[in-house]
This record gives structure tokens, sequence and C-alpha cells, in this order.
């Protein structure tokens, strides 16, 4: 069992990594069950743990209540049969309530508990032969109970078949992190000469464009997300004409004017778009 967490900055590339390992992952018939902390979701516990287990069991949310059941029970009690008596609290806590089994009242801090013991002994099923997957993205908006989730799902890791992703910006920090099956991977600025070629693959080697390159190259200091967005910025403007890879300058790169900054393309996108669509964002 492995955890490794991806850490960078905004925009350096944490989810794209992470979106690729996972496609190379399922293409080769692992399973990946994932789960994203959002944060205007912070204030709702265990938000990203019913995402994760949704995806362990594979519940969507066309999936008729009755078959969910027999879903979880199937895997539940393949790996242990005697947790039978804890289903009536993973179908309460996944929505999909049995009216035959009712879970009944419950202490929060019992059901807490008797959860994060559920999760432990699924994860580290000693029979389990095959590979499993788990994802948490953007861990630095994760609430309190899911990072108790989370901090137990690591201690579970250990001496299992399960790999643990956990993506982050620098400020998240976890006592987790101190375990020795835990390893770390720090993304940092792409580099100018992969800089040069990121952005002669979405340019182009039009002559107007000499010395644009440059320019872009300075103002997003490596960042390839903030990169990709001014190029697509000064396309949705109309300062570059044609296609990606393709483009020709339609001005005088002279009187050019670069966003300083992520928010700013994000905001001038969102100003050019009609009124109804600037309210719903």
């Amino acid at each position: 069992g492995q955890v490794v967490g991806i850490i960078a900055d905004p925009g350096l590339g944490k989810s794209r990594l992470v979106a690729e390992f996972v496609q190379d992952l399922r293409r080769g018939g692992v399973q990946v069950d994932e789960a994203h902390c959002q944060a205007h979701a912070r204030a709702l516990p265990l938000v990203p743990v019913l995402e994760m287990l949704r995806s362990y069991f594979g519940i969507t949310e066309d999936l008729h209540p009755a078959t969910a059941r027999e879903r979880i029970q199937t895997r539940v009690l393949t790996v242990e049969p005697r947790l039978v008596a804890e289903l009536p609290l993973v179908f309460e806590f996944l929505g999909v309530p049995d009216p035959e089994r009712p879970l009944g009242s419950i202490d929060p801090e019992a059901r807490r508990r008797r959860l994060l013991e559920l999760i432990r002994r699924l994860v580290n099923d000693p029979r389990r032969e095959h590979v499993e997957v788990r994802v948490i993205e953007d861990a630095h908006w994760i609430d309190p109970a899911s990072d108790e989730f989370l901090a137990n799902l690591v201690e579970a890791t250990a001496g299992s078949r399960t790999l643990v992703l956990v993506a982050f910006r620098p400020e998240y920090t976890a006592g987790w992190m101190r375990r020795s099956w835990y390893r770390q991977l720090p993304l940092s600025p792409l580099p100018g000469a992969v800089v040069t070629d990121l952005l002669g693959e979405l340019l182009g080697a039009d002559p107007s464009l000499d010395g644009l390159a440059e320019q872009i190259a300075a103002r997003t200091g490596g960042n390839p997300f903030f990169l990709e967005e001014v190029v697509r910025h000064l396309a949705d403007t109309g300062t570059l004409t044609g296609h990606p890879g393709g483009y020709r300058l339609a001005g005088e790169i002279t009187r050019l004017s670069l966003p300083d900054t992520v928010q700013s393309v994000l905001a001038a996108r969102i100003d050019r778009l009609g009124q109804r669509a600037k309210d719903v964002i």
C-alpha cells in the first residue's frame, strides 16, 4: 500500500496529471474510485466520502434503490460476511435506505465511528488480489469530517493492495504525511524550453507572431494553465486569428495587452457571456 501526494500551486497541472493517470489505469482494467473536494461544500460534512463510496459500490444517480442495495450488499459481504449488520448504516448513508431493515436511531458519534471502521475493513481486504486506486482531488478544500476519513483511509492503506492519490495546494498539511508509506510529488512551473515548445504548438509559426511567445512566457511564469488561458483569451478577443497551431496576429504587437492574472483572464471570458449565463455563474 502506498499514498502519494501531488502538491502544487494552482494551474501547474495537478488535475491534468491525475486525469491522465486515471485514464491510463482504467484502460488497463484497474478500479479507480474518485472524490472531489469543493470550495463551496466545505461546510457540508462528508460530501467527498459520499462520492468515494458511491464510486466504490458503483452507485449512480439513476440506479433504482433496490438495485443499489443489492450491489452494496454483494460487495460488502464479499469482503466480510459478518459485516451484514452494517448494511442498514451503509444504505442510509448512501441515500438508499431499506424499508425492511431501517437503521433506527443512532448517536451521531457512534454512526461516524462505525462508518470509519467499515471503510477501513473494505479498503484493507486481505483476500483482495488486485490493486485498487483511490483518488482525492483538491484536499485543501476538504471538510473536517472528510479529513478524518482521509486519515483513516491512509492508515488502512498500509499493507493493502491500494494506492491512494491525493492532490492539493501547498497550504494543506496533515499528520498522516509523516507515515513511511507516504511520498510526495511536487510540481514546479514549466522550464523555459518547455514553455517555448508549448507556445509553438499553441500559436504556430506565422511571422506576424514574432516576439509574442516571449511576452506570454514572461507574463505567465511557466504556469501551463495561465499560459493556455492567455492564448485562448487572445483568440477570443480577436487579437489572434486562425486556429490553434495556426494563428496570425491581427494587430500590432506593440499595442498588445496581456492579462496579469488567471483571475483576470477568467473574468474577461465571463464578461463576454450573455447576462443569463453571467447570472448563473
